[in-house]
């Protein structure tokens, strides 16, 4: 196919928003649609290269592989290897760990498989995962494997005349399975080839659209086509946030606004001539370059600067280092190995497989020492720190699981008291475990509010999951019927419903804090009605950053750990909502053992860590309550009826 510049135009297009987004520019909310663009245009390009070279009978497996090795594998090792060294100087035992897992699975271009068991794409602690953007590689080449071997049996069967059919038939599938599984599996559907093979299909489908058809001959009635399909895709960058099912039916608008561009664009349309201006051209030859240097730059700089509100000329300027960065591997590493001239094929495929067992030797016997001899690597102190700020499950790790593991999660046979809620629960839990006065069972689901026919939904939950968890809250009312021995009940949470979907009456619904107190009270009045007397423990302080990861990162650099401690952010909704219970409801206000004032909040004591991210408490910070507060106490004063 002849070089279309406006295809590295409409490159520039997919990543900038990817890099705004990354960086912290809320206005780009949807810029993660970046990747999905991409993948069209790679299932575009490829379809293009094996379908000329099938008809011209020159294609080879060993040549088709050879030009993904000269045009991803070079700074694809560049990238490891830098980020290998960089979060061997500044990350944790546990960190480094969880880098070096995901550093062998994306070797093997299976990284999407890794983070899909082990971390959402939005979720909180996403910015410290250096490799987390391969994953869209690994579909990639996942893809690139069973490709052509698809194109090379439909030229070869009866099926030769009907290409374009059964990759329509294979798209439309694809996309349906996309569409359930955003829903039923969000993680899987978001990583995963079968949900996201689609994509690449429809730049196929451009392709053999653009072969067999004209399109729109008329350049005029061609750019205000194409133009309204830019701006429809710009609005779709700009609106699209990460709450959104993901890819499913979200996905498809944006793509087939690429797929229009891609099948009727042409020279001599105006639209072409914008998107091939030099600056979208030269963004878009180092566009790969800018996506896998981007990653590492943002979680590395956030080890550094720890702060969650960077002031916008930072963010400009680690997009700066970005496309510096960029401009040199695209001239020194990229540019290089893709000339014939300077490393011929044997070369190149030694140089691939050489590099590829020196890295996974690395990585495998980095691995090694951080189980079984991390002392190599990490002082005494900051290997204790890191153990510190695990999370904090309450009387076992069974215990995240609502009904699962009943005698894991109860100190005595005759409990008195019950602890209902999500992962705060769980830190209240621990807290009276350490008292060693409280006889109770501890049923925790995390992120499950202890409300009844009331759900939470974040963008990695479905309905399913909201009716696993109100069937969750319904048999922890109905055990607390059949126990007459229970006298009090604990409902620990964050009661702040507003930062994602809620699910009630069987449907996903917003955000409505009248609903939210009405199922709250109802909930507690439904308690007292058994001869409960129910005590509502509202969170702990709020931080604008992660003290945790403040702390480990203090402690890993020697820094003083009190710029670790933090101004409270108003809980807000929690805080709003609370306060509209009727006041004979009793409460604890857990923010107040930690703050002599909203404005001076402590994240350590004694050299021992009390928060593991924004919000969680660590171990140190359940015992801290029960050492150093009046919480147990005031907990056992409000058997009394005393508020506090």
């Amino acid at each position: 196919m002849k070089y279309r510049a406006d295809i590295d135009g409409l490159r520039s297009i997919a990543i900038l928003p990817v890099l705004l987004f990354h960086f912290g520019f809320e206005v780009f909310s949807g810029g993660f649609v970046g990747v999905d663009i991409f993948f069209v245009i790679s299932g575009f390009l490829i379809s293009s290269i094996i379908v000329e070279e099938i008809r011209e009978g020159r294609f080879s497996y060993i040549s088709f592989y050879e030009r993904r090795i000269r045009r991803l594998m070079p700074l694809y090792f560049s990238v490891l290897v830098v980020s290998l060294i960089f979060a061997l100087l500044l990350f944790s035992p546990r960190e480094f760990s969880a880098f070096l897992d995901s550093a062998v699975y994306s070797l093997f271009f299976a990284s999407n498989i890794y983070f899909w068991n082990n971390f959402g794409y939005f979720d909180d602690g996403a910015d410290r995962l250096p490799l987390l953007h391969t994953w869209s590689l690994s579909v990639e080449e996942q893809f690139y494997i069973v490709f052509p071997f698809l194109l090379i049996y439909l030229f070869r069967s009866a099926l030769k005349n009907k290409v374009f059919l059964v990759l329509f038939v294979l798209f439309i599938l694809g996309y349906v399975l996309s569409c359930v599984g955003s829903y039923s599996k969000p993680l899987a559907s978001y990583y995963l080839l079968p949900t996201r093979g689609w994509e690449l299909l429809l730049g196929a489908l451009a392709y053999f659209y653009r072969d067999k058809f004209d399109g729109i001959r008329h350049p005029l009635k061609a750019d205000i086509f194409l133009f309204s399909m830019f701006f429809i895709l710009i609005y779709f960058i700009l609106s699209y946030e990460k709450g959104s099912p993901f890819p499913g039916p979200w996905a498809l608008p944006p793509t087939l606004v690429v797929f229009f561009i891609l099948a009727l664009n042409k020279a001599d349309f105006l639209f072409y001539k914008l998107l091939a201006n030099k600056a979208l051209v030269y963004i878009g030859l180092i566009s790969y370059s800018l996506y896998m240097v981007h990653q590492p730059v943002v979680v590395f700089s956030n080890f550094i600067n720890h702060s969650s509100t960077n002031p916008i000329w930072y963010k400009f300027f680690l997009i700066a280092i970005t496309f510096a960065i960029s401009y040199l591997t695209y001239r020194f590493i990229e540019s290089p190995f893709r000339s014939k001239s300077r490393m011929d094929r044997a070369m190149i495929y030694k140089l691939f497989f050489a590099a590829f067992f020196l890295v996974l030797l690395s990585l495998v016997t980095l691995k090694m020492l951080v189980l079984y001899k991390p002392a190599t690597l990490y002082s005494p102190q900051l290997m204790q720190v890191d153990a510190q700020v695990k999370p904090n499950l309450g009387l076992s790790d069974l215990c995240d699981n609502g009904q699962l593991n009943p005698d894991a999660c109860q100190n005595s046979a005759e409990p008195e008291w019950i602890v209902w809620g999500d992962s705060l629960g769980m830190h209240v839990a621990n807290s009276m475990q350490a008292a060693n006065t409280f006889k109770f069972v501890q049923k925790t689901l995390s992120a499950c509010p202890p409300v009844l026919d009331f759900s939470v939904l974040r963008y990695d939950h479905t309905g399913k999951w909201a009716n696993k968890c109100m069937a969750n809250n319904q048999a922890v009312f109905d055990f607390i019927k059949t126990q007459p021995e229970l006298k009090y009940v604990v409902l620990a949470s964050t009661f702040d419903y507003s930062y994602a979907k809620n699910y009630y009456d069987g449907q996903i619904q917003n955000y409505d804090r009248s609903i939210a107190l009405q199922r709250l009270t109802a909930t507690i009045a439904a308690l007292e009605e058994l001869g409960k007397k129910v005590v509502v423990i509202s969170p702990p302080p709020l931080s604008s950053f992660d003290p945790g990861f403040c702390y480990v990162r203090s402690v890993a650099s020697g820094a003083n750990t009190e710029q670790c401690n933090f101004n409270a952010v108003q809980t807000g909704e929690a805080t709003g909502l609370l306060s509209l219970l009727p006041p004979q409801y009793l409460q604890i206000n857990l923010s107040r053992y930690f703050c002599a004032d909203p404005g001076h909040c402590i994240s350590s004591f004694n050299d021992k860590p009390l928060f593991k991210d924004y919000i969680h408490l660590t171990k140190s910070g359940s015992a801290y309550l029960v050492n150093e507060t009046s919480f147990v106490s005031d907990l056992n004063s409000l058997k009394e009826g005393e508020q506090k």
